[in-house]
């Protein structure tokens, strides 16, 4: 199978020219987890790209089915059942900033639904419900928990199949998966082809300030291709006669962007004001000045720290993010292993490497420990407080 589909510098939100922001490097081409090592895997170009349009994204793009189709992926339900229990509240709650409910029908379709976790609670709640997601061990766990979900891409194929059996859904949902989508033109029009004329369609995506701001580098790799801002996500769907209603920000990985799009334009809430006023300030600061620069100087802090003393080093934090980071700082070589509380990866290795996945108990077997997951640093650090030799990435 051909890893790479195509390098793109053409804007996926306008067609118009896109600039070269910053070049990362290399990160392995496939995601996917094995039970053997990967060193010779192959590598793609981690560049980033933006347009005027406000569009900013990844340059190289990597055949989908090498990222989704495999046997082994990342499990939602391990890391965020609590979240996303809170966060299916909340669209239950109904649109809660002008006090409107989201329809009698009851209906909602889940893009990228993974393992069906946040599904699970919309069937508690007695909703019409169906995900779908290419993955196909997650969309097995989904199922075998009496979860409804379509192992297939969400494209005009997969619109045509539902629309053949079920009344247009009043919510769709796109639960970490927008910025997935090489194809937003294609997204936006199955959308509206599926969603009720007066539903509601909610994303929550990546949101590029953070990212920035407190140097998630993590957060991009090859499954990420679109880094959002509420300005450019705004120009977008106006172009298809759809308009951002609500907007705000969750801290949740890092921080995120969550907005609800409908049919209807309607004044814009507080907090959508408030972050849009954000996004011009920050726009004329030059926001990617300097972020190679950091990362470069993070990468030999750690090489540096981890030159003092002997023994093993270990990673801690085995997901995409930890992937990623073990690549950015030039760990791939240098870790003895990765420690990770999903016990789904334990006994398998961090893609294009030959690092393992142990479990949380390995960890008084580390002389020195690279807490790559540094977002949840404090969390992390409470559970292990027998254990003091952390490496801390872009610990200020």
């Amino acid at each position: 199978m051909t890893t790479m589909v195509a390098q793109k510098v053409k804007c996926r939100a306008c067609d118009g020219d896109m600039s070269l922001l910053v070049d990362l490097g290399r990160l392995p081409a496939s995601t996917i987890y094995t039970a053997e090592p990967t060193p010779d895997a192959d590598m793609t170009p981690v560049r980033i790209f933006g347009c005027s349009c406000g569009y900013v994204g990844l340059g190289d793009l990597v055949d989908p089915r090498v990222l989704y189709c495999g046997d082994s992926h990342e499990f939602t339900g391990v890391r965020m059942s609590g979240y996303l229990k809170e966060y299916a509240a909340w669209v239950m709650e109904g649109y809660r900033r002008n006090d409107r409910p989201y329809g009698v029908q009851h209906r909602i379709l889940d893009i990228g639904s993974n393992d069906g976790t946040f599904l699970t609670n919309f069937k508690e709640g007695g909703w019409n419900i169906l995900g779908v997601d290419p993955a196909i061990e997650p969309g097995r766990l989904a199922r075998s928990r009496g979860i409804p979900t379509e192992t297939c891409f969400f494209d005009h194929n997969f619109v045509e199949k539902y629309l053949s059996k079920y009344p247009k859904p009043d919510i769709i949902t796109a639960n970490r998966v927008w910025a997935n989508m090489a194809d937003l033109d294609q997204a936006t029009e199955c959308v509206n082809r599926l969603l009720a004329p007066d539903g509601y369609f909610i994303i929550e995506t990546g949101y590029l300030l953070p990212i920035l701001e407190n140097m998630l580098v993590e957060t991009i790799y090859p499954e990420h291709i679109s880094y959002d801002t509420l300005f450019g996500m705004r120009a977008f769907f106006e172009r298809y006669g759809m308009y951002v209603v609500d907007a705000e920000e969750s801290p949740v990985k890092g921080g995120s962007l969550r907005v609800v799009v409908r049919y209807v334009r309607s004044v814009m809430s507080r907090s959508m004001v408030d972050i849009l006023k954000r996004e011009a300030v920050w726009l004329q600061s030059n926001p990617w000045a300097g972020f190679k620069d950091r990362l470069g100087a993070e990468r030999e802090r750690i090489a540096s720290n981890m030159e003092i003393g002997f023994g093993q080093t270990y990673g801690y934090g085995a997901g995409m993010p930890g992937m990623a980071l073990t690549f950015y700082l030039g760990l791939q070589d240098r870790l003895s292993a990765t420690i990770d509380e999903d016990f789904t990866l334990w006994g398998k290795f961090m893609p294009g490497t030959g690092i393992p996945i142990v479990g949380p108990t390995a960890i008084m077997e580390a002389d020195r420990c690279v807490l790559l997951a540094h977002r949840y640093a404090q969390s992390i650090m409470a559970k292990h407080r027998g254990f003091n030799r952390w490496l801390i990435p872009f610990q200020s």
